[in-house]
């Protein structure tokens, strides 16, 4: 039964990320469509020229645009996608296209952008949180989760991507509003842009939504530290019964804390340590941790960022 969850849970981590160059139609491949539709205020972006209006889709319609692969955005607060394409105004057949989801809030953009975020990327200042990577540009703007994909891996292409994409930001009127939970993760260990927002079913396990999380990892060390929002310590204390039980179901085994040092519930499964701690609307802790002293120090230490703090912002 324990292989049986690991396989599952593994499955559902895989399904969760992917690479969004991967699997949608690429502009070398496709045929730049004339469609219908109103006007952009990106018209404008240095150097590029649109090829065709909006394409609009909608959660009725989203898988037939990206392959299937609609689930991330719908439990996400999917509300509508948006893409266009846009070739260099010097040569016509080189062009991209932009992707805009407008998702239910910041919260929601942010979910389905740190889910995708590629390994090869490299941080950019257009927006709060933006990369490029190779071929791809990708950035949260207020409720918009944006990308820009190019069937080509040049310096002038990134530069036009890096054009709309500031084109885009300055011409979508948007209020970002501060992932405030992503402050509590301890600096020490952490694996640099590894945070991000589950929005449905972390780890496999059902109503363990809105989940922040973040890799540490520290020589042979390594564990994933998250982090749940509450609307309630009543609603804290059940979901943090229901992430032991979900290991204990199978075959896992309670490990005693001293509770002096740490109230935590502790769950030994598959050579690794679930840990789990509510602090007011909090629920918080560590999965995967590798060591069980790596384990209990990292939830220390979040516990210690989390002291103090009465709110539960999402």
């Amino acid at each position: 039964m324990g292989v049986l969850v690991l396989i599952a849970v593994v499955m559902g981590l895989l399904q969760g990320r992917f690479n969004p160059g991967d699997w949608r139609e690429q502009p070398t491949s496709a045929t730049p469509a004339k469609m219908d539709g109103a006007s952009d205020p990106t018209d404008g972006a240095a150097g590029l020229t649109a090829l065709s209006p909006l394409e609009r889709y909608t959660a009725a319609t989203l898988s037939d645009k990206i392959n299937g692969k609609a689930e991330l955005y719908l439990d996400a607060g999917f509300q509508i996608l948006e893409s266009r394409r846009f070739a260099l105004e010097s040569d016509t057949g080189r062009w991209m296209e932009r992707y805009v989801y407008t998702m239910e809030g910041h919260p929601n953009a942010y979910s389905v952008f740190s889910r995708q975020r590629r390994q090869d990327m490299v941080p950019l200042e257009i927006a709060d949180d933006a990369y490029i990577a190779s071929n791809g540009l990708f950035f949260v703007h207020g409720p918009y989760y944006v990308e820009i994909i190019s069937g080509e891996n040049t310096i002038d292409m990134q530069t036009a991507m890096k054009a709309l994409a500031a084109a885009f930001v300055g011409g979508a009127a948007a209020q970002d509003n501060p992932l405030e939970a992503l402050n509590l993760f301890p600096p020490e260990h952490l694996v640099p842009h590894t945070t991000e927002l589950v929005a449905k079913s972390a780890f496999g396990l059902e109503g363990l939504d809105w989940v922040y999380t973040a890799a540490y990892k520290a020589a042979a060390q390594q564990a994933v530290a998250f982090v749940v929002p509450c609307d309630s310590h009543g609603r804290a204390v059940e979901l943090a019964a229901r992430f032991s039980d979900y290991w204990l179901e199978y075959g896992g085994e309670r490990v005693p804390v001293d509770p002096t040092v740490l109230e935590a519930t502790v769950v030994s499964i598959l050579d690794a340590f679930e840990i789990a701690v509510v602090q007011g609307h909090y629920l918080f802790g560590v999965h995967e941790a590798s060591q069980l002293d790596f384990g209990l120090a990292l939830a220390g230490r979040l516990q210690q960022a989390i002291e103090g703090v009465s709110n539960a912002p999402r």
